[in-house]
């Protein structure tokens, strides 16, 4: 079985451009592919349409890994397909006001229930990639600018842990800084890439895992031990012991977290951002 929706303010963009049916987009070879393996890859769309260009991100499945048929049914109960898992943790995090890409199609192919095929498509976010930002306006930041920034980092994950959120790959990459982008005033954050989410994540030790991510993604160059400090001072200080009952082992499972990251993979540095704008 094949099932396709679409918002309604974006289909007649699709319709025009030739993409009808599920296999339309499944099998779609317009865009440009900018990441890709066995079982998923994505597509960056530019089509056409009455208003000009339009930017879109398309997601697409492929036979998933037991494992992560396994999580849709731990997160929400039941089995669905990966796109679908996508555009329910979308709907979880709008609807508690917190940023990320919007959704405007998915479709999925099942057999007797299993997924077999799935697509996933959303808006290009209105903002910049939180790395294309530093690289363009670190230079021009002075001490409080710089803890400014850390501390719309800090409320940014408080606000996305008392919605009892997980996102394990809580990387700097995954950031975005929301337009209009005001230097005077406070940055407004989205976050992408929520295949790994896990929803009704009351613990702290969630928490921690996200923000040992999140430090060991940030390289040394713009973030110092001070600003690192700082990052989770601000965030231990507004969570107001709501999910942290004893502040020295969450710091202490931070700081594993991010030295577990660092034993497994190359401390992400300058060079290694450049690939990521």
């Amino acid at each position: 079985m094949k099932t396709i929706e679409f918002d309604f303010k974006h289909e007649t963009v699709f319709t025009q451009n030739g993409l009808n049916s599920f296999d339309d987009f499944i099998d779609c070879i317009k865009g440009q592919m900018i990441n890709r393996n066995k079982k998923r890859n994505v597509t960056i769309l530019h089509l056409a349409s009455l208003d000009g260009p339009r930017i879109y991100f398309m997601k697409r499945f492929f036979s998933p890994h037991l494992k992560d048929m396994l999580f849709t049914v731990r997160n929400f109960g039941k089995l669905c397909s990966q796109a679908e898992l996508e555009l329910r943790n979308t709907h979880i995090l709008l609807g508690n006001g917190i940023e990320t890409y919007h959704p405007v199609c998915w479709g999925a192919q099942t057999y007797c229930g299993i997924e077999k095929r799935s697509f996933f498509i959303t808006e290009k976010i209105k903002g910049m990639s939180f790395v294309e930002f530093l690289f363009d306006q670190w230079k021009n930041f002075d001490a409080s600018k710089c803890e400014k920034l850390v501390w719309a980092m800090a409320e940014f994950f408080r606000k996305l842990h008392q919605a009892r959120v997980s996102l394990p790959d809580s990387y700097l990459w995954h950031l975005f800084l929301l337009e209009p982008i005001d230097m005077e005033k406070p940055y407004r954050l989205a976050i992408i890439d929520l295949h790994r989410m896990r929803i009704n994540a009351a613990a702290s030790g969630h928490a921690a895992l996200n923000l040992g991510a999140l430090l060991f993604s940030l390289p040394h160059e713009w973030f110092d031990d001070r600003l690192r400090e700082l990052f989770l001072k601000v965030y231990v200080e507004l969570t107001d012991g709501s999910h942290i009952a004893d502040h020295k082992a969450f710091l202490e499972a931070v700081k594993k977290r991010e030295q577990a990251l660092m034993v497994r993979r190359q401390k992400p540095n300058l060079e290694y951002l450049k690939t990521m704008i």
